[in-house]
């Protein structure tokens, strides 16, 4: 039996709330218990509402009395205590750069406390956060979005050790230096998981001014250590193919031919349909009776998620029918390797059937790599590929 793993999706952005939301989509009733448990203090009423925590408390009212408490474990507090500690050091040095620094609030350290101990409970041996884009950067988490200066970038860059924090300027992000501090202290692994089973995952939004979404997979990974590779290096072990038979548990296909949705809302549609589980989802043009030129939708899942997917289809298109079959399939086997480069280190994804190997550098790694040298994402992409086949 492999490791089980809490994987964080946060290339959109991340956030205290968000990574509660994330944590609550996963599994409700236990973090709807542990506010319970929290609301037995006196002078603190919790509540949760769209997977966001609302809070009424006295003005005297201090988180920290909650470390006292019996239902705080030991460990829970000395992590608590040493994220706090660091967070109020790194915002005395924010607040000469930047002069919308603020203090940990009490919501702050309420959600910090409430992912400490859910986390302690679910007893994951691995936590892991996807590489983080800096983006649109908020101080706290309902301020309308700033973009970050390069300076503050570079004082929480320094600050962060198992996570992966690259200053791209994106504006398709947003990030709160407060979560990137948590991300960094409960993550176990800055590297991606190897080969895995996905148990089960949920989409979340977080409570920032633009509502990103955030990501959260439970998987189990197989034993073994990743392997990091140069390209002299490189050697394979030949394996079986893998071929997968129709079940219930197995890969399904749906599909609905559609004529009178708008661009934007066939994009959108897509989009939520890959954060709502699809493995993958794409349009082919097609024409219909009357000669209507139309779209062809087809959604490939996991039987588990056909039923979600459906409803996304329903709520997001002008479809009234679909059609679901499973089918069969060969994959090859896939591993998530590294390789050096001039660039870096650059993650690759490696598949191999028999006496075949095909090596593809993740697009992530490359584009990272790309805005950090300066190198076209071509000269490293293909640099990547040669290091490999040779």
């Amino acid at each position: 039996m492999g490791r089980k793993v809490l994987y964080f999706d946060c290339s959109r952005g991340i956030s205290l709330s968000g990574i509660f939301n994330g944590l609550y989509q996963m599994n409700s009733k236990q973090i709807e218990f542990m506010i319970e448990i929290l609301e037995m203090h006196e002078g603190l009423t919790l509540s949760i509402c769209d997977g966001f925590i609302k809070a009424e408390f006295n003005k005297d009212f201090n988180v920290d009395d909650l470390l006292d408490e019996t239902f705080v474990s030991r460990s829970v507090k000395e992590m608590y205590l040493e994220y706090t500690s660091k967070v109020e050091e790194l915002i005395e040095k924010c607040y000469e750069v930047h002069e919308n620094g603020k203090d940990l609030t009490v919501m702050d350290k309420i959600y910090v406390l409430a992912i400490l101990m859910v986390l302690e409970k679910n007893e994951h041996e691995k936590v892991m956060f996807s590489s983080i884009n800096d983006g649109t950067f908020v101080i706290g988490e309902n301020d309308r979005l700033k973009m970050i200066p390069e300076t503050l970038s570079l004082i929480v860059s320094k600050q962060l050790k198992n996570v992966n924090y690259n200053i791209t300027q994106r504006k398709d992000s947003a990030v709160s230096f407060k979560a990137l501090m948590l991300a960094d202290l409960i993550s176990t692994s800055v590297d991606y998981p190897i080969c895995s089973t996905v148990i089960r995952n949920s989409i979340a939004t977080q409570e920032f001014y633009i509502k990103f979404p955030i990501r959260v997979i439970e998987l189990i990974e197989e034993e073994g250590e990743e392997k990091q590779v140069r390209g002299d290096e490189l050697s394979l072990q030949e394996q079986p193919v893998k071929v997968t038979h129709s079940s219930a548990e197995d890969i399904w296909v749906i599909e609905t031919n559609i004529d009178d949705s708008s661009g934007e809302v066939l994009g959108y549609a897509m989009e939520k349909l890959i954060y709502s589980g699809a493995r993958d989802a794409f349009y082919t043009p097609i024409f219909m009776k009357k000669s209507r030129p139309a779209y062809k939708l087809e959604v490939i899942c996991d039987y588990k998620n056909v039923d979600a997917l459906v409803n996304v289809i329903f709520r997001e298109t002008t479809s009234i029918g679909v059609r679901m079959y499973p089918i069969n399939r060969v994959i090859m086997n896939r591993k998530n390797i590294r390789t050096s480069t001039k660039y870096g280190t650059i993650q690759v994804k490696q598949c191999s059937y028999q006496d075949i190997v095909k090596n593809y550098p993740e697009y992530n790694s490359v584009r990272d790599a790309s805005i950090m040298t300066g190198a076209s994402f071509q000269e490293i992409y293909d640099e990547t590929k040669k290091s490999l086949d040779n």
